[in-house]
């Protein structure tokens, strides 16, 4: 038969004891204390490695916009073969459009019209394109001694040096220079200045005796005496 006996103050542990009892049961205890605000039991590796797929999924993102800027832009810049309205050839198949006005590899088209003066325009043989070469240049002289189509700067300053109203323009393609030159020729805008036969400005004109006066040395005089030559090349006569 079990007796339960009254629990007095003696047998009630003290609170030291109950606290060394307490100290036992935490070292007894592997698993760490807890801490207020403690995240979860990620490692630093596995934040490590969210942070590398975060930075891949980026790049990926970015690359696959830069591609498309760029594909838009190659289409954008690739011009047409073919019309919309194309139309079938009896052979069967479709018809290529004519070449725009704008295109500059056809070197060799025809004059528009004959004009009145010579003209400069270089010629080409058939199916080369004279502006493949980077940063080529082509001028247009519509008023000087030569006008035309030029693709030096020497001899478009050959032409127009010393000519009243010269006038000239730089374009980038040889296609584009003729049409230009073309156009300012139908209308009436450029003139040929030819050379003056004439003694030039600012240049002496040419002496009329041969002389050995008229090269600076010395000799006699020819018509009714004796002389000697000065260094001008004139002759000085003696009585």
């Amino acid at each position: 038969m079990h007796v339960d006996f009254p629990m007095t103050a003696s047998h009630v542990p003290s609170k030291d004891v109950r606290h060394d009892h307490e100290e036992d049961d935490d070292r007894r205890d592997p698993r760490p204390p807890f801490r207020p605000g403690a995240g979860s039991d990620a490692t630093p590796e596995d934040l490590w490695l969210v942070m590398v797929v975060v930075y891949i999924i980026r790049a990926v993102i970015y690359s696959v916009g830069y591609m498309y800027h760029v594909g838009s832009q190659v289409m954008a810049n690739i011009p047409c073969e073919f019309d919309v309205g194309a139309r079938t050839s009896p052979a069967g198949f479709i018809a290529p459009a004519p070449a725009p006005d704008n295109v500059d590899n056809n070197a060799n088209l025809e004059e528009p019209a004959e004009l009145p003066f010579p003209v400069h325009m270089p010629t080409f043989e058939a199916g080369s394109e004279p502006d493949n070469h980077l940063g080529r240049r082509w001028y247009v002289v519509f008023v000087g001694r030569q006008v035309g189509v030029f693709s030096s700067w020497d001899k478009v300053a050959a032409a127009t040096y010393g000519v009243s109203g010269q006038a000239q323009r730089r374009v980038n393609g040889f296609a584009m220079a003729r049409r230009v030159f073309f156009d300012a020729a139908a209308q009436g805008n450029v003139r040929w200045v030819p050379d003056d036969p004439g003694p030039r400005k600012y240049q002496n004109p040419k002496r009329d005796d041969e002389g050995p006066g008229a090269a600076g040395g010395s000799g006699t005089g020819m018509a009714g005496g004796s002389g000697t030559g000065t260094a001008g090349g004139c002759v000085k006569r003696e009585e």
